[in-house]
């Protein structure tokens, strides 16, 4: 079940998504449009994240992502 982004991952959002570039501002762009669509299951913090896509355009694709990790 999505739930809305807290006020601590919308702020560290957007501090990974700093500068003027045009995919970082895409990307601030769907943090309004933003859920949390699940967590891991082992109880850290780690979340997935799903966009609205009707309400706000893609971003460009690029080869470097703001986080990646396993």
């Amino acid at each position: 079940m999505a739930e809305p982004l807290s006020q601590q991952a919308t702020a560290t959002l957007k501090a990974l998504l700093t500068g003027s570039d045009p995919v970082s501002s895409a990307l601030r762009a769907q943090i309004p449009h933003t859920q949390v669509a699940d967590r891991c299951g082992c109880g850290c913090v780690t979340v997935d994240l799903a966009v609205d896509r009707a309400a706000v355009p893609p971003a460009p694709a690029h080869g470097n992502p703001a986080a990646d990790a396993w």
